[in-house]
This record gives C-alpha cells, sequence and structure tokens, in this order.
C-alpha cells in the first residue's frame, strides 16, 4: 500500500481485512466493502493456503477447500452487485494452479472422511480445480452483464511464502505425484514475473473473447 501511494499519490488505497477461512470474516468484510464503494471494476481472488496439515473451518469445511475456494466464492458472490455496476467490462480472476491436476472436486467426500483419508495435495489439487469451475460458471452467469470471468496459473513463485505453510511431512509425496501425472516443473518465477499473468487476465483487453483458463 505504501509503495502504490509512493507511485501515486492520487491513488486511494484501502485495506479490509479478511479471514478467508471464515464465512463470518467474509461476510462482514464484504459489507463493509458494498457500504464504501459504488462498484467494483476487478475482483482478483488470489489468497490462500498450500501443503497444509488437516483441519477444519468454522463450517467444518477442508482448510484448503474453504480458504481457497469457498471463502473467494462466497467473497465473489457478495459484491457481484457491484461488479455488473461497473458495468461492461469488469473482471472476475481466479488464480488457480497446475497442481489442479492432483484431484478433481470430491464432491461425495470433499472433507477427506474427516481427515482418515486425507492427503495435503490431493485436498490443494481439489481447491484449485474449484478455482477453475467457480471461473467457467461465473463466465456463463454474468456475460449477459458484461462480466468477464479467468483461471490462471502463475508459475512457481517462492517469493510469495506460499509454500511456508506446507506439512513438513507432505514434501515425500509430493514428488510422486507430480511424476505420476507427468507434469513439468517449470522455471521458479520472481515475483514481477509471477504477477504478470494475473494481471493480463485483470486487464489485457485482447481477453475479452471467449477464454477462461490461462495457462503460464
Amino acid at each position: 500500500m505504501k509503495e502504490i501511494r509512493e507511485i501515486s499519490p492520487s491513488t486511494i488505497v484501502r485495506f479490509f481485512k479478511i479471514d478467508l477461512m471464515s464465512c463470518a470474516s467474509v461476510r462482514a468484510a464484504a459489507a463493509e466493502i458494498n457500504s464504501s464503494i459504488s462498484k467494483v471494476d476487478v475482483l482478483i481472488n488470489n489468497a490462500g493456503i498450500m501443503g497444509a496439515k488437516f483441519s477444519l473451518t468454522p463450517e467444518n469445511v477442508e482448510s484448503h477447500l474453504g480458504a481457497n475456494h469457498i471463502g473467494h466464492f462466497l467473497l465473489t458472490n457478495l459484491l457481484v452487485p457491484k461488479l455488473e455496476a461497473s458495468g461492461s467490462g469488469a473482471r472476475i480472476v481466479n488464480v488457480s494452479s497446475a497442481m489442479y491436476q492432483f484431484s478433481p472436486v470430491m464432491f461425495d467426500d470433499y472433507n477427506f472422511s474427516n481427515g482418515k483419508a486425507y492427503n495435503a495435495w490431493t485436498a490443494y489439487g481439489q481447491s484449485k480445480t474449484a478455482n477453475i469451475l467457480f471461473a467457467v460458471a461465473l463466465a456463463r452467469k454474468l456475460e449477459k452483464m458484461g462480466v468477464k470471468s479467468y483461471s490462471l496459473h502463475p508459475g512457481v513463485i517462492q517469493a510469495t511464502g506460499l509454500s511456508s505453510g506446507v506439512d513438513p511431512a507432505a514434501w515425500s509425496i509430493v514428488g510422486p505425484m507430480v511424476e505420476s501425472k507427468m507434469m513439468k516443473i517449470p522455471k521458479e518465477k520472481n515475483i514481477e514475473q509471477g504477477c504478470a499473468t494475473t494481471l493480463v487476465a485483470a486487464l489485457d483487453p485482447a481477453l475479452d473473447g471467449n477464454y477462461n483458463i490461462i495457462i503460464c
């Protein structure tokens, strides 16, 4: 926020605290946002966790699915009127991951039998698949309003600190999972390179066609 103000003193920057693992927190933040602004031009759903030990949100949802998808799902839906108020051209960006390949959304057992069948990377993959499916659904539902929806894989960016929350015991199983899916691990990006794909999804007019997913 300080850097933005230094670059552009006329830009108003505000902070709204949201705990994406708590629907109550999301609702409170959305209410504050809705009462503070008249429209939303771009909503980027970017926060999340990865490779964490098994835990449940206050709503009894597995933590990856709760933080990476349910929190964003609720926030986005509560802000849809503000996106529609922006008129044609508003965008919603869901930051996913190539690790969506680790799992579909397990609608019949998204909580891994209450942790008994838990795999941290499968849980992460499930949440990232949910991000993509959400983006596709939003694109269809909001098309008539002129609101665009995209999902993307930003790349490997260790500098974000996302991997700092990985359960040490989970590292030994991710390698074999990557190999089984024949996934290629791309070269690591820095912060500026990592955010580039997100900014393309949020701002590039060339994407005004029928696109939902960006892999980079």
